[in-house]
């Protein structure tokens, strides 16, 4: 999803967990950052969203099934975005 603006941000360098980040708002926010250069990890219930996401916004984006309501998950989660966050993308490498 790709959506067109006038206003210009540089997330260079800056990392942004996007909860409900496969679709809906939160997708499109997950794909602006992206857009912006940010590191992007999305977190979602949904699996099939969460890979057409990742296929859509490219290689800084890294989807996660995480579940806010579980407390473990969320942990889980964290433990996951940590690990993208510090890792380079395939276009660093």
């Amino acid at each position: 999803m790709q959506i067109q603006t006038t206003t210009q941000h540089n997330f260079n360098n800056q990392c942004a967990v996007v909860t409900g980040g496969a679709q809906g708002i939160g997708g499109a926010v997950s794909s602006r950052l992206a857009a912006s250069g940010a590191r992007v990890a999305i977190w979602d219930i949904e699996p099939d969203a969460i890979a057409a996401a990742e296929a859509a916004m490219g290689p800084s984006v890294k989807g996660f099934v995480v579940d806010i309501s579980d407390e473990a998950s969320v942990e889980a989660g964290l433990q996951l975005s940590l690990i993208h966050i510090s890792e380079p993308t395939r276009q660093e490498a």
